[in-house]
């Protein structure tokens, strides 16, 4: 197992929020081209490639991503508990739409038009 921390200057919370997007998924697709693992794996090599947005160096918005991921931890722990159908999908539902939140924030901190979004989508 490789671990590893992120820059000093860096949140740590932040940084695992931009990874969890569906933005960063497809830019490590990327970057893993013709690899076709069958288990896959994430590589630090690879992690180097991907460029990081600016404003996560500089905790721009750092409070908005650690809000998405607390919301994200605190309904997929009560989605683990529930047994009623109807809560389930009502916690399914939030947990979409956060999920969304931070994918649109992830964009906006890399720039991307929603072109780049749709041709990132293809991927």
């Amino acid at each position: 197992m490789y671990v590893f921390r992120p820059l000093p200057e860096v949140d740590a919370i932040s940084l695992m929020a931009v990874m969890q997007s569906s933005i960063f998924h497809a830019l490590y697709s990327i970057a893993n081209q013709g690899e076709g693992r069958v288990i896959p794996q994430v590589k630090a090599r690879k992690l180097h490639e991907i460029p990081v947005p600016e404003a996560l160096l500089n905790n721009g918005r750092k409070r908005e991503l650690n809000d998405i991921v607390q919301t994200l931890g605190a309904l997929n722990g009560l989605l683990k508990r529930e047994k009623v159908a109807a809560k389930s999908e009502s916690y399914q539902r939030r947990i979409a739409n956060a999920t969304e939140r931070l994918d649109n924030v992830v964009a906006e901190m890399y720039g991307l038009s929603r072109a780049d979004r749709q041709r990132l989508a293809d991927i």
